[in-house]
């Protein structure tokens, strides 16, 4: 399997693999308005239309092309629409009996029940370089949805004695309330060409929309494009790139910043705490002093960043939506600007001026969403600087493997920032529901 160089990242990209192969500037946003309008859109369609191709009939054209395979259907207890947030589930995909009696069920699991060890010898199966144990348990343990497939085999006259084998894997990380990113996308390879990797991806997608997660992205290598495409995501949608971070960042960094010094090596801060920073400090000329801020404790009121994304255009999102994507988010930056007016003390002026946050499984992968700054501060270098914050947050967190989705307009101002667009190409990739229609 060719995989990106090692020079990378700490591990290579954890990318999406193939099931029928063997393997698979400035302030500006970095969401553009109009494509997060669109996404919003098809996520109100998908509620406002029964699917017409159903799951289990997409499932059957999949498996039974060319196959004698016999496929077990579950009778739906409840109706599709009222299946908002399905618990995890099981569901027999293949059933197939061998000349001998032995019956083998390929089983479908969104539970995430799932063993490290297990999922390791998978991946030395597809050719995936190990990676540590530890940080294999703590990205499933910190992923928002992870889907299995499992061979289990029946023999006659050993009941109790089932022989039950992970076959296939995906999961996917989230904020819980508006994105979703697919990784590790695996099919033992004895077990491809039988439409396997196709029912995984769409159960997953299925289960995205019951939690009414619409925007659902990935990263494809160029040879499964066309797969993808096929399931309803589309690549570069107006133009908008994906693009990974490399190793080139703190190199040719022009940014001023006032930052305190640290106490102990770089090395050594593993999991800083949430920290405050000083960015730019100002004195007008009737002594007023505004310090604009930085900190990644998260601390950000709703009201605020609603606010915020009405300054610069963004579409008004549900506040419930908006508190539980924050939540979710494993690291959170702001911008603040603190005036501080002769005679006022503790009469702060303390306004939310910039935002970036980013999701993760707490180990390998991380995509930073809604980068913004009020249009009032652009032009400051402002953006810079909190993209690169969130950067060096993630690497002293061990996490290697960042990357975002950038509008065309903006693709050169990250690429200075040491991210590249389709590297080795790999698409970004995002959903379209009209797999469905």
């Amino acid at each position: 399997m060719r995989t990106l160089g090692a020079a990378c990242a700490p591990y290579p990209l954890c990318r999406i693999v193939s099931f029928e192969s063997c393997r698979q500037a400035s302030d500006k946003l970095l969401y553009p308005c109009n494509v997060r309008e669109q996404l919003a859109k098809a996520r109100r369609m998908h509620k406002g239309y029964r699917l017409k191709a159903g799951f289990w009939e997409s499932i059957k054209s999949g498996i039974l092309n060319n196959n004698t395979t016999q496929v077990v259907e579950p009778p739906s207890t409840l109706p599709e629409e009222e299946e908002e947030e399905p618990l995890p589930q099981e569901l027999v995909l293949i059933q197939k009996t061998e000349p001998d009696g032995t019956v083998e069920e390929i089983i479908f699991s969104s539970g995430g029940d799932i063993d490290v060890y297990d999922l390791q010898a998978l991946c030395d199966k597809v050719g995936w370089p190990r990676r540590p144990l530890s940080k294999l348990a703590a990205a499933l343990k910190n992923s928002y949805l992870v889907a299995t497939l499992h061979s289990v085999r029946k023999s006659p006259g050993s009941e109790g004695n089932d022989q039950k084998k992970l076959i296939g894997m995906a999961r996917a990380t989230s904020d819980h309330a508006f994105n979703a990113t697919i990784w590790d996308v695996l099919v033992d390879p004895s077990y491809q060409g039988q439409g396997l990797g196709k029912a995984l991806v769409e159960k997953i997608i299925r289960a995205l929309l019951q939690r009414d997660i619409g925007n659902i992205s990935l990263f494809a290598d160029s040879q499964v494009v066309e797969f993808y495409q096929n399931l309803g995501f589309e690549p570069d949608p107006e133009g908008i790139k994906g693009m990974f971070w490399y190793p080139n960042i703190l190199n040719n960094n022009t940014t001023q910043v006032v930052e305190p010094p640290s106490t102990l090596p770089e090395e050594e801060e593993e999991e800083p705490l949430p920290q405050e920073l000083v960015l730019i400090q100002k004195t007008e000329p009737d002594g007023t002093v505004e310090e604009i801020i930085f900190s990644s404790g998260g601390d950000i009121d709703v009201y605020d960043l609603q606010a915020l994304c009405d300054k610069v255009g963004w579409p008004r999102r549900p506040l419930s939506k908006l508190a539980a994507a924050l939540k979710n988010s494993y690291l959170v930056a702001t911008l603040h600007s603190v005036r501080k007016s002769p005679g006022s003390e503790g009469n702060d002026q303390k306004k939310l001026i910039g935002m970036a946050r980013a999701t993760s499984d707490h180990a390998f992968n991380a995509t930073i969403w809604d980068v913004l700054v009020d249009p009032g501060y652009q032009g400051q270098g402002l953006g810079k600087a909190l993209v690169e914050k969130i950067i060096r947050a993630l690497l002293q967190r061990d996490i290697g493997n960042i990357s975002l989705f950038a509008d065309s307009q903006v693709v050169e101002f990250y690429q200075n920032l040491g991210f590249e667009p389709d590297p080795e190409g790999i698409k970004g990739m995002f959903w379209y529901p009209k797999l469905y229609k």
